[in-house]
């Protein structure tokens, strides 16, 4: 993996994190929380690198093991479905990127609030993903919502903050 930077390494790379995944498989099992953990870090590898069917591949089976795991599962599957419409949104399938973060904001809000940052981000993306599909009044409803949200925690959580906090805050 520290060769991971290096995109003429990344066959390499590749290779390891193939090996790995079978290792983890063998070891812990396919239906083990490690083992979806390791599919998911390795499908956010996949997806940097371009190779979006193998991140898919990843991401569908590590949602398949927490589905099956528990419904307290519902944050992993969240998450999860935010990295699966990241590899639909570069293969331009935007129905698909659209259902699957509807999914992890609705799962956010059974989980958290909207106040919350995963919720927020999620909004974001969505903002996003309207942009790109030319419907500006639904990525403009949702960047104001996100604009908003921020905007709220700034009022609320700034006053009490050194300098130093409120500095670290916008790195």
């Amino acid at each position: 993996i520290i060769n991971y930077y290096d995109k003429e390494a990344w066959e390499e790379v590749k290779a390891l994190l193939d090996k790995a995944e079978r290792i983890a498989r063998q070891k812990l099992g396919s239906q083990n929380p490690v083992y979806a953990n390791i599919l998911q870090n390795t499908a956010s590898i996949y997806l940097e690198q371009g190779d979006y069917q193998k991140a898919e591949e990843n991401l569908l089976q590590a949602r398949r093991i927490w589905l099956v795991l528990s419904e307290d599962a519902r944050k992993k599957i969240a998450d999860i479905d935010i990295l699966i419409a990241q590899v639909d949104i570069q293969n331009e399938n935007y129905a698909d990127a659209e259902e699957k973060l509807q999914e992890a904001l609705r799962d956010y809000k059974k989980i958290f609030s909207k106040a919350h940052p995963d919720y927020i981000s999620t909004k974001a993306d969505l903002a996003r993903l309207y942009y790109i599909m030319g419907e500006e009044k639904e990525a403009e409803k949702n960047i104001y919502f996100v604009l908003e949200a921020h905007k709220r925690f700034i009022r609320e959580n700034f006053p009490v903050l050194s300098d130093r906090e409120k500095a670290k805050a916008w790195d």
